[in-house]
């Protein structure tokens, strides 16, 4: 269990991340950012599907590109919070109680499949996001996004040694 609860650490990590760093240059964005609507019917956790109708209803109010995307931000780490919440909370239980029935199996499943959904929608947002950049500002992107990269590599690195 320790194994999966750091898969999902990672994955949180990479979602927030990348919904701070959309959301951040979102506002200085000029150019139109085309939207899909997020797969909704395709999640499967109790703690995601919860909160799917308010953002459905939502959706249908908000027309503007920008208010759009940062919606479907907003959806995908309230799910993704929600979804850690419930993993942590379920694979506790079944530590605590040894509890090894295909009900819990079922519950992880779900979570980890909502998990990967959200880390997909989460990056085709991004490429979205990134295909409505100028040049210049994909090119300041990357630059801050390799800079962030090398901190948290160094910062890891010196957790590990200390």
């Amino acid at each position: 269990m320790a194994h999966a609860r750091r898969e999902c650490e990672q994955l949180m990590e990479l979602v927030r991340g990348i919904h701070y760093l959309v959301g951040t240059l979102l506002p200085i964005t000029k150019g139109i950012v085309i939207m899909r609507r997020v797969a909704m019917d395709c999640f499967k956790s109790r703690a995601v599907l919860d909160i799917v109708k308010i953002h459905e209803l939502m959706d249908q109010a908000v027309f503007n590109p920008q208010s759009r995307l940062l919606l479907q931000l907003r959806f995908l780490s309230s799910a993704s919070t929600r979804l850690a919440r419930d993993f942590s909370r379920s694979s506790s239980e079944g530590a605590i109680t040894f509890d090894c029935s295909d009900e819990l199996w079922i519950r992880l499943g779900s979570c980890f499949h909502d998990f990967d959904l959200i880390a997909m929608e989460t990056l085709l947002i991004f490429m979205t996001f990134l295909a409505c950049q100028s040049p210049e500002q994909a090119h300041e992107i990357e630059t801050d996004i390799r800079m962030r990269l090398a901190f948290t590599r160094h910062v890891s690195t010196r957790q590990i040694a200390g």
